[in-house]
């Protein structure tokens, strides 16, 4: 007898209301031998799966990892094979979670950030980490970049998500999700959001490879903001949500190990 349940939940990871769909797609095929559980990932970025496995009469060939990382672009991704046993009663239960991104992804902390704004430019600091504002217990940053000042990759990585068709902002959380918005993703898994820009002022398009220094869309006042400015924030994934970094800086004024809140910093002239 086959008894198979299925729960899912999809932890929503960003507080400035980046939604990420529940499209991780988990089912089972079976064979006269063995029950597969597979995992499908239509997306650029991976997705991390956490299966619970209830299993009477049934064995795993091998023990599942807790979590199970799916790669972008994913098709039957062998999350655990349930061994058939014969002539003996057998039945399971599965439920699973599954997340945005690599929740095993380590941030390289000696990796060094560029400014994401022009070259020769000086822009200040409204709001650092945890700041006096929406950013407690958050390591974000609030640059003061004017309307239509051009945002700048501040590492490599990939476009993974982005969003440009909102033209409102608003003081209150309840425009948090009206915000546009660029997401990369870094080469150690890292993800990093350049957020409240323009509407259609992204310039850059999904599962693009950037740059560090190359420009990615626009300043705007989309989503919950006050004024126009970029919001910038480094994270890694998490069971529990997602764990925001507080990074390294090259500036003009040198090497910053944490930008301060209301100082100043003029971003590097890229070399010829």
């Amino acid at each position: 007898m086959i008894r198979s349940f299925l729960v899912f939940l999809l932890v929503c990871l960003s507080t400035l209301g980046i939604a990420q769909e529940q499209t991780l797609k988990i089912y089972t095929e079976q064979t006269k031998t063995s029950i597969f559980v597979y995992a499908d990932n239509d997306k650029l970025y991976p997705q991390s799966a956490e299966l619970t496995l209830d299993l009477k009469g049934l064995k795993p060939r091998e023990k599942p990892a807790k979590y199970q990382v799916v790669p972008p672009g994913s098709k039957r991704y062998l999350l655990a094979e349930l061994v058939i046993p014969e002539r003996r009663s057998w039945s399971y239960n599965y439920s699973f979670r599954y997340f945005f991104g690599d929740v095993t992804a380590e941030h390289n902390d000696d990796y060094v950030y560029s400014l994401p704004y022009t070259g020769g430019k000086r822009f200040r600091v409204v709001q650092g980490y945890n700041g006096k504002n929406s950013h407690q217990g958050e390591n974000a940053l609030d640059f003061n970049l004017p309307a239509g000042e051009p945002v700048l990759a501040a590492r490599p990585g990939k476009v993974v998500k982005l969003k440009e068709d909102s033209n409102r902002g608003c003081p209150d959380k309840s425009c948090a999700r009206l915000g546009n918005y660029v997401t990369i993703m870094h080469e150690d898994g890292s993800m990093a959001d350049y957020y409240h820009l323009k509407q259609n002022g992204v310039l850059v398009e999904p599962g693009d490879m950037v740059d560090a220094g190359q420009a990615i869309g626009l300043t705007g006042n989309t989503g919950w903001a006050t004024g126009y400015h970029l919001h910038f924030i480094v994270y890694v994934s998490h069971p529990d949500g997602r764990k925001t970094l507080a990074t390294q800086f090259k500036t003009a004024e040198g090497l910053q190990r944490r930008l301060k809140e209301s100082e100043s910093y003029t971003a590097l002239v890229p070399e010829k």
